[in-house]
């Protein structure tokens, strides 16, 4: 069950600046206290994952920019933070036979925040070229590097007793590095005659 909330705003400063901000709270859990079981013939077992978060929905986000805007040009700087979350944790079994089986709410990943700029240009003169847009992007703006996601090397033999313990040979995602992006649309308007 998903349950929150989502509140936005927008406001005029002054002479083109505006600011923007949202901001989310909520939870996202396992309600099923029973469930199936895939090992003991279809039969109805207890859910071992009942009330634990669902993997990567974080309990909180925050976002806030700053926006100028004139004629011929915009710029915009925005940062979003995403709060705490958990990852799963997948669990082998072949005593009997090959199955996989998924603990919840194991791997915590600590909250972390990305920052944006972007920069545009519009041509506006009575040349050719009139209407002609320049645009520059910078994504993750700080260059962080932040762990978003975990998968352990290392796994227990039942849900029961899966724990976390970090390991040289887990598999971790990282925020992409900083990113510059340069565009051009030519415009182009001739002349009336």
């Amino acid at each position: 069950m998903t349950k929150g909330f989502e509140g936005e705003a927008n406001f005029y400063l002054t002479r083109g600046f505006s600011f923007y901000i949202n901001g989310t709270a909520g939870s996202a859990k396992y309600v099923s206290q029973m469930v199936p079981s895939a090992t003991n013939g279809g039969v109805v077992a207890v859910n071992p994952d009942y009330e634990r978060w669902v993997a990567n929905t974080p309990s909180n986000t925050e976002a806030f920019g700053l926006t100028y805007q004139q004629k011929h040009f915009d710029a915009g700087f925005f940062d979003k933070r995403v709060g705490p979350m958990w990852n799963d944790l997948t669990l082998s079994n072949t005593t009997t036979i090959s199955t996989t089986m998924t603990a919840n709410q194991i791997i915590p990943i600590a909250p972390f925040s990305v920052t944006n700029f972007y920069f545009n240009y519009v041509l506006a003169n009575h040349s050719h070229f009139a209407q002609t847009k320049f645009r520059l992007r910078v994504n993750n703006l700080f260059d962080s590097h932040n762990i978003v996601g975990v998968t352990q090397a290392n796994t227990a033999a039942t849900v029961a007793a899966a724990t976390y313990s970090p390991g040289p040979a887990d598999l971790l995602t990282l925020l992409p590095g900083r990113s510059i992006t340069g565009t051009i649309t030519i415009g182009y308007s001739p002349r009336a005659r």
